[in-house]
């Protein structure tokens, strides 16, 4: 694979969970609570992915029981950890707050990184890190703004962003181990799904599903496949082929994306400071996809 092509993943990555809001904002209205969200997501999602694979290549459904604690790790401190964790801190602080607090999740995972597995910690991954944080800063609003703040909502915040960036330490673990990108998503998707099973509002599945079936079910399958399958299988890939550093700060263009959703879908009109923000990351993005 082109290391340029490569580059993009984890950029496709952010982009793609930029526009949950489109999905979350939808779902919440036709009655969904948080876990049933998270829940319907992931179990469709497992369901994508396991076609994909029995098509593919049915052998990248086979695991050793020693790489479980890997996958379990993904599901349950990296995907689980990381939606629950957003959704108290967008509860308790402002939605712009508790996305910067999860966009700095590179910081972490340079520090992880360099713990784990030695990564240089290099004066661009630095000098592109705090730019791209700072663009998002700028993005998200609350420069200017009364932005309330409480110390569940805080804690929650750094927490998600914490869980976030062990989500693509943990994945380098798994891969290190022999699997595949595309194994480690199916099964990490696979036990999220079955531990939130049991609180999971399955009435509120089949009245949304039942409605207008079509449009349901396919509004459902897109949620799925955009929030829970490509952008982990973009992310998870990217990491056979670069560090984990690099990898999280080229992912970290979450609020931009967002703000680009909200302008097209809901008229959210950006300010000037979200559009320079926005180009702060773009350039910080762009630097560090140059070798």
């Amino acid at each position: 694979m082109i290391k340029k092509t490569v580059n993009l993943l984890p950029i496709a990555a952010g982009v793609l969970f930029g526009s949950v809001g489109i999905f979350v904002r939808t779902l919440d209205g036709a009655g969904f609570g948080n876990i049933t969200i998270i829940f319907s997501r992931a179990a469709l999602a497992a369901v994508i992915m396991f076609i994909c694979l029995a098509v593919k290549d049915i052998s990248l459904l086979k695991i050793q029981p020693k790489n479980f604690i890997y996958l379990a790790g993904c599901a349950i401190l990296g995907m689980l950890g990381t939606n629950l964790c957003f959704n108290i801190s967008s509860t308790h602080l402002s939605l712009s707050l508790a996305a910067v607090l999860l966009s700095i999740f590179p910081i972490y995972v340079l520090i992880f990184s360099r713990i784990v597995f030695k990564e240089e910690i290099t004066k661009k991954k630095t000098v592109c890190m705090f730019l791209a944080i700072a663009g998002c800063v700028m993005v998200s609003g609350i420069i200017g703004s009364a932005v309330s703040v409480s110390g569940a909502g805080l804690a929650a915040g750094l927490i998600s962003g914490v869980t976030y960036g062990a989500y693509g330490i943990i994945s380098k673990f798994a891969m290190n181990s022999g699997l595949k990108s595309l194994t480690v998503t199916f099964y990490s998707l696979l036990i999220l799904a079955v531990i939130l099973a049991p609180f999971a509002d399955y009435s509120a599945i089949y009245s949304f599903a039942a409605e207008a079936p079509a449009r349901g079910i396919g509004f459902m399958f897109l949620h799925s496949l955009c929030i829970g399958v490509l952008p982990y299988l973009c992310y998870t890939t990217a990491l056979q082929y670069i560090e984990p550093g690099k990898a999280s700060i080229l992912a970290s263009c979450e609020p931009v994306a967002a703000m680009i959703f909200g302008l097209v879908f809901f008229s959210e009109i950006p300010t000037i400071i979200s559009i320079a923000g926005m180009a702060l990351t773009l350039v910080a993005l762009a630097v560090m996809c140059k070798d």
